[in-house]
């Protein structure tokens, strides 16, 4: 608050996908400043093409970049400093890969059991298909879960009022409501995300 060189320290990570990259896309930074009554104002900002740090996988740049407005030529007073990094997707190690069609969950004893065979997806490409028969290698613990929530849909609820018995709406059979976006009687919603049965975000 009411500081010229704000200092914030953060560290965040943008997974990059290839169409980004075949498209030339550029990493921004922009900074803005925050008005309470007015619109936030535009500080300046900084781009740097993916392209330029894919050149040094896994090497942290520390950089100076001085701002620029919305046009490249447009300059800014003030300067950004900060480090990137671009890294690669960890490849996966073939001495961890399991033969395909057994199930390594069973005992010894089972796995060559014919009955017991694991049917293969044929759709799936050669990668895809590793990755199943791959577990993540013990050298590289941390990954990445991604997981967006885009929108719900067509969400319903039960009508309680004034019902009762086998004629309440949202007994076995009885439709119930969709209310519009309109009504005063829409259902609270939330997300729960569950891994290995340990909720981590709701």
């Amino acid at each position: 608050m009411q500081d010229l060189n704000p200092v914030w320290e953060q560290t965040c990570f943008l997974l990059v996908s290839a169409d980004e990259v075949r498209a030339g896309e550029k990493l921004s930074i922009q900074l803005w400043d925050s008005d309470k009554v007015s619109a936030d104002d535009l500080v300046g900002r900084v781009n740097v093409p993916i392209t330029d740090l894919m050149l040094t996988p896994g090497k942290v740049h520390h950089r100076t970049d001085e701002l620029m407005g919305f046009e490249d030529h447009d300059s800014m007073s003030g300067t950004l400093t900060w480090s990137v990094a671009y890294y690669e997707k960890v490849k996966l190690n073939p001495e961890l890969k399991k033969e395909p069609g057994i199930d390594h969950t069973l005992p010894k004893e089972l796995q060559d059991h014919p009955e017991l065979k694991v049917p293969e997806n044929k759709v799936d490409t050669a990668e895809e298909a590793d990755v199943q028969r791959t577990p993540p290698d013990p050298q590289y613990p941390a990954g990445v879960l991604s997981v967006i929530v885009h929108h719900l849909t067509n969400i319903e609820r039960q009508n309680l009022k004034g019902a009762t018995g086998s004629h309440r709406e949202g007994a076995a059979g009885q439709d119930t409501d969709s209310p519009s976006e309109q009504s005063d009687n829409l259902p609270s919603t939330y997300v729960e995300f569950l891994v290995n049965d340990d909720l981590v975000y709701k």
